[in-house]
């Protein structure tokens, strides 16, 4: 919805592109932090030799976003 609303205010020119970008992108990382621990969890959860870990999220994690 926070994403929707923002598109619709840079196309009506009431934000400026740059503000948009940042306040998407902040919004993104929390939500791809949790989506990972979830999926890592029902994954441990269906395969119990399926090794997780905070330092294999945290890649992930850098290898999206080019930390």
């Amino acid at each position: 919805m926070y994403l929707y609303t923002n598109i619709w205010a840079y196309k009506n020119k009431s934000l400026p592109k740059s503000m948009i970008i940042k306040k998407v992108y902040k919004l993104n990382i929390p939500i791809l932090i949790f989506l990972l621990i979830f999926s890592s969890l029902v994954a441990k959860a269906q395969c119990p030799k399926f090794d997780v870990s905070k330092a294999k999220i945290l890649q992930t994690l850098s290898k999206i976003y080019n930390f």
